[in-house]
């Protein structure tokens, strides 16, 4: 009996410990918007409700129902912007289906055929591929062949971009941030019945005070970019953020763009290395005129990343 007791002591100060932790981390996201590193606490809200749920079920397990209602609290705070992400799926009759994608290669990867795998065997529309350097250009521009329409700057650093098309590109450009001199792209699509606009960026990782500064005010150029916008829209990339960052949330507020992720979950794509950090840095905002009929992950292709691959339409007028 002393030595269940004993067990049961250390069991309780194990989940104590794993809730401080969390509860902690939780309450540093709610400041996400006044330091850089408070905002790093903001990406792993999923992370923080499964250890609270964890937390949860032992206190209750014991009968600490104190603890375990102010665990629920916490655990509330982080599920109030997880749940949206698995509602509001739209829906729409238009027969006519697109497929887009996006693919972060990561520069050292050498996993070509995995890559040129996932194109061939997905065959989207359009895509845009980041960290395209010398080497991947050379592994991708057979593509060309098929995707008679791109767009590429490569850049032997991390910031290389290159975006292929099927359709027609109806002007188009590559354009750089003020901030960061980071390439992105930026064309309107021919498609068979309107013209759209697809903007592609890699935005700059927010390590250390200074390129998260940057990285901010790279989301305020887009914000400029993408409001006055007459086509529909599709902001596609690796914005280095989650979907629970101030920074993300004004840009949808901004706007006017919607998550790709509203119905179909979380879906976290970095980094591929670590499962149990998976968060969602890649990501697909649409305007108003656009239905998401399906998105999802793709496969690992030797990246840090996952790929993501979206099937949309157009509302009918």
């Amino acid at each position: 009996m002393k030595q269940d007791s004993s067990l049961a002591k250390i069991c309780l100060k194990c989940n104590f410990a794993v809730f401080i932790c969390t509860g902690l981390a939780t309450i540093l996201t709610l400041l996400a918007g006044v330091h850089w590193v408070f905002d790093l606490f903001s990406h792993f809200r999923f992370q923080y409700f499964w250890l609270l749920l964890l937390t949860l079920l032992i206190y209750i397990t014991f009968k600490r129902y104190r603890m375990a209602l102010v665990t629920v609290i916490f655990a509330g705070i982080n599920i109030v912007d997880i749940f949206p992400y698995y509602f509001g799926r739209e829906y729409t009759d238009n027969p006519t289906v697109y497929k887009t994608a996006f693919i972060n290669l990561r520069t050292s990867n050498d996993s070509y055929s995995s890559v040129l795998d996932f194109i061939n065997q997905n065959k989207p529309d359009f895509l845009l591929i980041a960290e395209v350097n010398t080497a991947w250009f050379n592994t991708l521009k057979p593509l060309t062949n098929i995707y008679k329409h791109h767009l590429a700057k490569i850049r032997d650093d991390n910031f290389g971009v290159l975006f292929l098309s099927r359709f027609p590109i109806a002007g188009g450009k590559i354009f750089y941030f003020e901030h960061g001199n980071i390439p992105a792209v930026d064309a309107n699509i021919k498609l068979e019945s309107a013209t759209i606009r697809i903007v592609g960026i890699h935005l700059m990782p927010p390590i250390g005070s200074a390129r998260a500064k940057i990285r901010n005010k790279q989301f305020e150029e887009i914000i400029g970019k993408v409001s006055d916008s007459r086509e529909s829209v599709i902001l596609i990339g690796d914005l280095n953020t989650t979907s629970w960052s101030p920074y993300f949330k004004t840009l949808l507020e901004k706007t006017g763009l919607k998550d790709s992720r509203k119905g179909f979950g979380i879906q976290p794509t970095w980094p591929t290395f670590y499962p149990p950090f998976l968060i969602p840095l890649d990501h697909c905002l649409v305007s108003k005129g656009i239905v998401i009929l399906n998105r999802q992950t793709g496969p690992y292709i030797g990246s840090d990343h996952y790929p993501i691959l979206i099937e949309f339409t157009l509302k009918n007028n």
